[in-house]
């Protein structure tokens, strides 16, 4: 807000308290504005959550509906991959699990009981085996070396970025592909 003032006989004093309520209402809205915005996102985040266990239990009842008992005892892991997509091309299905820290011995083991589930109970006649992708923020290559030992899935670790490379830093890295 601005303000039009007539400085005929107004003396400093009175001009900084004028001032100072004006920084003061402009602290008071930005602080009810910041506590309004804080209130919606709480909220959205809120309903989210609550739409989101609405939609696992819907999803629940129809896989219970599809296959019978055996989906109760399946489902009571209460194990889930994180994204799951079907290959036209390849036939089968494509399994990624995200890991917010470093990738471990145990997620390597869980990617492989995701994969063994896939294909002993989705896979249909003519489906290859699921291909499974564990994408994490940091992995160490040998640990992950020695979790992968003897295991014949199609089981893949790698880190993710947040960033994609520039168009030097690509160019390094196609370049020590290429050696």
């Amino acid at each position: 807000m601005s303000y039009v003032f007539i400085l005929k006989n107004i003396d400093s004093k009175k001009m900084e308290k004028l001032i100072r309520k004006e920084d003061n209402y402009k602290n008071l809205v930005y602080r009810i504005s910041d506590t309004y915005l804080q209130g919606q996102k709480n909220a959205t985040i809120s309903v989210n959550s609550h739409l989101v266990q609405t939609y696992w239990k819907i999803g629940q009842y129809i896989v219970e509906f599809e296959i019978g008992e055996k989906a109760s005892h399946l489902l009571s892991w209460s194990h889930y991959v994180d994204l799951v997509f079907y290959h036209r091309f390849l036939k089968c299905f494509v399994l990624i699990d995200l890991k917010k820290e470093e990738a471990g011995y145990e997620d390597v083991g869980q990617m492989n009981m995701y994969l063994g589930y896939f294909e002993n109970e989705e896979n249909t006649e003519g489906d290859n085996s699921p291909i499974g992708i564990v994408l994490a923020k940091e992995k160490d290559d040998l640990l992950i070396q020695y979790a992968l030992h003897n295991i014949s899935s199609q089981l893949f670790v790698n880190k993710y970025q947040l960033n994609l490379p520039n168009e030097n830093e690509l160019r390094a890295i196609i370049n020590e592909q290429i050696k």
